[in-house]
């Protein structure tokens, strides 16, 4: 991989994805805008638009490309074509800072969580909040979900647990808080950072178990 130099870094990058192929890089920066860069030679492809001066703290891909969703301090969602960087629907709900963001495996649903422990999940084919979630926690880690079984990973305030966007109930808990949490790519495992170790979750009937435990030292 060529060194990677893209100019114009001077809007503050606070966000940043990459898109699942690996060809793109997108910033989110104070100013309110996202811009995309090749991630092969650094050639600056696109810039996008919210017209609000906002800055954008959380910036994800879709798992299929297709989307690339950004969030502001004040709780806007944005939702852009990543290929052509149209802007297809903006999302208003939250009143807190979006702080992480999840789509399903299909990108057809999107969650959203934010700086007071709130939860959404939008459906994006018409823009409306399915299920909102009150996590009562400072933050809320969002992980890919699958779309037949609908499973959220949840963490704050020194537990994790598992949500399911069709209930009103949680469906388990896990004694341990996890930070920068993904999906392993199967409904109902994930891994995630917890103080000095990583952590694999796997949900497994009614329970929530800690499988693997690998060091980062």
């Amino acid at each position: 991989m060529s060194d990677f130099y893209p100019e114009m870094l001077d809007f503050y990058p606070l966000s940043v994805s990459v898109s699942p192929d690996g060809g793109r890089i997108s910033s989110g920066g104070r100013d309110g805008t996202v811009r995309t860069w090749s991630a092969e030679d650094g050639t600056w492809i696109h810039r996008l638009e919210t017209k609000l001066d906002r800055p954008i703290w959380a910036l994800n891909y879709s798992t299929d490309g297709r989307w690339l969703a950004g969030g502001t301090d004040e709780g806007q969602i944005f939702l852009w074509n990543a290929a052509s960087g149209t802007l297809v629907r903006r999302l208003l709900g939250h009143e807190n800072w979006i702080r992480a963001f999840a789509f399903s495996t299909s990108g057809s649903r999107l969650a959203s969580a934010d700086g007071s422990g709130v939860m959404r999940v939008w459906d994006l084919e018409n823009g409306m909040c399915m299920r909102t979630f009150d996590t009562r926690g400072d933050l809320a880690a969002a992980a890919d979900y699958d779309e037949t079984s609908p499973l959220l990973l949840l963490s704050s305030y020194g537990e994790s647990w598992v949500e399911s966007a069709n209930q009103t109930q949680p469906l388990t808990y896990f004694p341990g808080a996890l930070s920068e949490v993904s999906s392993l790519g199967s409904n109902g495992a994930w891994v995630g950072r917890s103080y000095n170790h990583f952590a694999i979750l796997r949900f497994e009937g009614k329970s929530l178990e800690a499988s693997t435990k690998v060091s980062s030292e």
